[in-house]
């Protein structure tokens, strides 16, 4: 029986382990972490987006660089493998706006739990430490050796330690040390998905604010072109905006100078001009004794509506 080390219990490492143990290995597991999936706790504000229900040309398509990186992993194991992995597994999964795949219970303990059970095998051991150091013999990694001073021998070791995005949940870029370590090369890293900061005041007097079903354009202003535009949830922060359509746009962020960007934020995109001249003429009809800044409530949330009653340009009162 061979033996694996996977240094990780993220979702990688664990989607490892499993299929290790499925093909008679024995496992150990060792996660600096008391928990398994720290970080896979809190993704998809803790619903986990599991996958995407698309081919693998699809998801490609929609990777904003270096698709070809993916390509053999996508096509040797697709979103469809990985729905039919958890839902074989005990968990219900539904599909989303933007065919994006949750479990049914919105609970991403539920994707832990299935690994959990998976791996809890007699050929998988879990250790709670940290990996100080790979050991190399001939030109193969051939284990590890703990912070506490133990050395474990294994015939291969995976490196699944995550990147440096979260560094409370163990992403504090550890495997790239360790994969530099024994003579890997680290290109240069740097965020993907991030929040925007946005000079406009507007932003830090809308703090907090949280914005369904709005869709977004950014806009290179140096080549007249939009870059960027989707379509969900976002919110204003006191440095700029966040939430999920933003961290997508940002990565299509590139080489930025000051003032190169600018985000369109489109508040009613179900509703085209002429709908919209007429819901507001209804309103407007409907509240015709009141201020005008007091006849906008049922069309925008309250804390917006200030900012927009002042860009119209229209007395408040």
């Amino acid at each position: 029986m061979k033996t694996i080390i996977i240094v990780g219990a993220g979702a990688a490492g664990m989607m490892s382990a499993a299929y290790a143990v499925k093909n008679n290995a024995h496992v150990i597991l060792v996660e600096q972490n008391k928990i398994l999936g720290k970080k896979l706790r809190i993704t998809g504000k803790g619903r986990c987006n599991v996958t995407n229900y698309c081919t693998p040309q699809e998801f490609l398509q929609n990777i904003p660089t270096n698709p070809k990186f993916l390509f053999s992993a996508i096509n040797n194991f697709t979103s469809f493998n990985t729905i039919e992995f958890f839902e074989k597994n005990g968990v219900k999964l539904k599909i989303e706006r933007g065919n994006r795949v949750f479990p049914e219970s919105d609970k991403s303990i539920d994707i832990i739990n299935a690994f959990k059970k998976i791996l809890n095998n007699k050929n998988c051991e879990i250790l709670n430490e940290k990996v100080k150091k790979l050991i190399v013999q001939n030109n193969n990694c051939t284990g590890v050796e703990l912070a506490s001073g133990k050395k474990l021998s294994a015939d291969s070791v995976i490196l699944a330690t995550g990147g440096v995005s979260y560094p409370k949940t163990g992403s504090t870029g550890d495997g790239f040390k360790l994969a530099k370590s024994i003579g890997h090369t680290i290109t240069p890293l740097k965020p993907s998905l991030v929040p925007i900061v946005s000079n406009n005041t507007v932003c830090k007097k809308l703090q907090g604010l949280s914005l369904k079903n709005v869709a977004i354009k950014v806009v290179d202003k140096n080549k007249q072109s939009i870059v960027y535009k989707d379509f969900g949830e976002m919110i204003f922060t006191h440095f700029g905006v966040s939430g999920p359509i933003i961290l997508s746009a940002s990565s299509h962020l590139k080489n930025i100078s000051k003032n190169q960007y600018s985000l369109i934020v489109d508040l009613k995109p179900a509703l085209d001009d002429s709908t919209l001249d007429k819901r507001l003429l209804k309103d407007f009809s409907k509240n015709i004794n009141k201020d005008y800044i007091n006849s906008l409530y049922e069309l925008l949330p309250n804390k917006i509506i200030p900012i927009i009653a002042k860009l119209s340009k229209i007395p408040l009162h």
